[in-house]
């Protein structure tokens, strides 16, 4: 069975361009991952601050707390 992680992302007083750079930079970063078959980043329409990273995984078993990469993603920020 594939699997989607789906990290939500509410900035508060940040600037928007620097945090979304950021983001395109630990995409890249990540996209040599072994347990990650793609990822990508969402941003909510009309709504700057809210970021959604969608980790598509392959057939992948997921403890209730996040995989090991999104647990990464998200200690980062």
């Amino acid at each position: 069975m594939n699997l989607l992680e789906i990290i939500e992302l509410r900035l508060v007083g940040a600037d928007r361009d620097i945090v979304e750079e950021n983001l395109k930079n630990l995409v890249n970063s990540l996209a040599e991952e072994e347990e990650v078959r793609k990822i990508k980043i969402y941003n909510r329409f009309r709504v700057d601050t809210d970021f959604s990273i969608h980790l598509f995984h392959g057939q992948f078993k997921v403890k209730n707390g996040g995989s090991q990469l999104g647990l990464r993603i998200t200690s980062r920020h």
